[in-house]
């Protein structure tokens, strides 16, 4: 991968294979150390001293969601509740782990946390996960 300083405290990373590019961009939150940091994917006519940073792809439990919501369309119609939907744990897609169901999806700093969701007939409480450092 290369990395271009844009000033600003924004860096752009170019990453010659797709695996690590997703890796980065959908792995997170990430920390230096203590910090945080934030990562997005590139955008026409980025300008590092006219942006402002509105949003955070965070990782959400679903504890002891019913194993019958485990499909893939079912649990991004359920993650859309909280924010756009940008990734499905593999163990989660595949059925392989009935205790939580984990998604990553896309906050935004401005609203409030979405702590649980009315699924049917049931409340689902909504953890996420790394928070604390961010908040």
């Amino acid at each position: 991968m290369d990395c271009i300083n844009l000033g600003n405290d924004y860096f752009l990373f170019k990453f010659y294979n797709s695996d690590d590019y997703d890796k980065v961009l959908k792995g997170g939150p990430w920390f230096v150390e203590k910090l945080f940091l934030a990562i997005k994917p590139w955008e026409p006519y980025f300008r590092a001293f006219g942006d402002n940073l509105t949003s955070v792809a965070v990782w959400v439990r679903f504890s002891e969601l019913p194993i019958e919501f485990y499909y893939m369309e079912v649990l991004k119609e359920i993650g859309s509740a909280i924010g756009p939907v940008l990734q499905i744990d593999s163990y989660t897609a595949t059925s392989s782990r009935g205790s939580y169901a984990r998604l990553c999806i896309q906050i935004e700093f401005n609203k409030p946390l979405i702590t649980s969701i009315r699924i049917d007939k049931m409340v689902q409480q909504v953890k996420y996960e790394g928070i604390s450092t961010l908040c």
